[in-house]
């Protein structure tokens, strides 16, 4: 997930964007397809509010809105 948002951030720099979505910042690059499932083979989540986005992983229980929920934000 650390990856996932210093790639947010590098997107941020060079167009003075926010992505609306993951799939942007993924692109046809090979080495970010790995990106599509986290560890648990869940898709991440990738919200956005305003200038403020949250990168989701369900956790291992594979269910989003739970405890195990692993969350990184990002504030621009």
């Amino acid at each position: 997930m650390n990856e996932i948002k210093s790639s947010i951030l590098k997107y941020h720099d060079e167009t003075g964007y926010l992505p609306t979505s993951l799939q942007e910042i993924i692109g046809q690059n090979p080495l970010r397809q790995r990106w599509k499932p986290d560890r648990w083979n869940t898709a991440y989540r990738l919200t956005r509010q305003m200038q403020k986005i949250t990168i989701t992983s369900a956790g291992s229980d594979r269910q989003f809105g739970t405890l195990d929920d692993i969350r990184i934000e990002i504030d621009n």
